[in-house]
């Protein structure tokens, strides 16, 4: 029986996500909610704790999560790739809770007097409690998304360099398949700062940024993970 050659393991990957899937995605995501607001609908059906970007949001984390936890039991978790997804699963397990707050949203139970009077909006979630369960995760997010997701792609499509992923740089860095969301990410909040200090914008540009933001870091997320389950799919089945 002839031997099985040697295999490399810095090659490109044969398999990515679909650009048609994380280029489309992202921008259909952020002009449907400038599309719809230049259609005047209801900004609380749009944007509110029950609207459709935030339902959209818990998607998008939804799937996230059923990829990690694919990744988590794949042939080669073990070590250090076994640890890095599991935490994030636990990231991705933690933003949804919260965007739910862990199902209020849905069920509409009652919040207890004892956590109303720490939490800022009387939800049962976390992130309304304290800054450090709030913008602590969103801003540690938000530099993964400018570094790993926007600087990464970048450096290494002009390096040239496409680790793959078996190795530790291939399963921990995203890949262009993340550029998209995450520049978008980073550019709805720049406008969404702007357009606060400005009172002579269309009225349909006044869109919840911080939504859109989170959805496309929830997008983020998603893609990480999907991309990394498509390129693993090239070394062995999942």
């Amino acid at each position: 029986m002839d031997a099985k050659p040697a295999m490399n393991l810095h090659r490109p990957p044969k398999h990515e996500l679909p650009k048609s899937v994380y280029l489309t995605a992202p921008i259909v995501f952020v002009a449907s909610a400038y599309f719809l607001q230049w259609l005047e609908l209801d900004r609380n059906y749009l944007f509110s704790e029950y609207g459709v970007y935030e339902l959209l949001t818990f998607v998008f984390l939804l799937l996230a999560i059923i990829a990690c936890m694919r990744l988590l039991f794949c042939s080669i978790a073990y070590g250090l790739f076994r640890l890095w997804i599991a935490l994030l699963l636990m990231g991705a397990v933690y933003f949804a809770g919260e965007e739910i707050s862990w199902g209020q949203h849905f069920f509409a139970w009652q919040t207890p007097p004892g956590w109303q009077a720490v939490n800022d909006q009387g939800e049962t979630n976390l992130h309304n409690t304290h800054a450090l369960l709030d913008q602590l995760p969103r801003n540690l997010l938000t530099l993964a998304a400018i570094l790993g997701g926007i600087a990464m792609p970048l450096w290494r499509g002009a390096a040239g360099h496409h680790p793959s992923p078996l190795t530790p740089s291939g399963w921990l860095w995203p890949t262009y398949a993340c550029l998209p969301s995450c520049a978008l990410a980073v550019a709805v909040s720049l406008f969404d700062d702007w357009a606060e200090t400005r009172a002579d914008l269309p009225f349909w540009l006044d869109t919840s940024g911080g939504e859109l933001k989170e959805g496309l870091l929830a997008m983020f997320i998603l893609f990480y993970a999907a991309s990394l389950l498509s390129r693993l799919s090239s070394f062995q089945k999942l």
